[in-house]
């Protein structure tokens, strides 16, 4: 099982040069929010394209929610992905998310994250 540990190597090693990175953690439910906060924080502003995949990663909470299928994290809400939109580069050209029953999230979490989309 992949953990926080190997999530932090992994972004440890990232180039700031990439500009297209996709990366699916399906079911890794180890994984915690330190483990996607080391990630966040190693991408790069200079990535174009971003496709994150974290479907049943059940330990991640809005807490880790930074910066993405986010299929089956039941515990995410609107203020997590608020959060997400605050935080989303406007050098992103392209991003692909994926709520798939996320139970807690409503129209007013939607409504932020299109919100930052239409201002980048």
């Amino acid at each position: 099982q992949l953990t926080d540990a190997g999530l932090a190597a992994l972004a440890g090693a990232l180039s700031s040069n990439i500009q297209e990175l996709s990366l699916d953690f399906w079911h890794c439910k180890q994984l915690t929010d330190a483990g996607l906060a080391a990630l966040a924080g190693a991408l790069s502003s200079n990535i174009l394209k971003l496709s994150l995949g974290f479907g049943y990663c059940t330990k991640l909470t809005d807490a880790g929610l930074a910066g993405l299928n986010f299929g089956f994290c039941k515990q995410l809400t609107d203020a997590g992905l608020a959060a997400l939109a605050g935080a989303l580069s406007s050098n992103i050209q392209e991003l692909s998310l994926d709520f798939w029953f996320c139970k807690q999230l409503t129209d007013a979490g939607l409504a932020a994250l299109a919100g930052a989309l239409s201002s980048n």
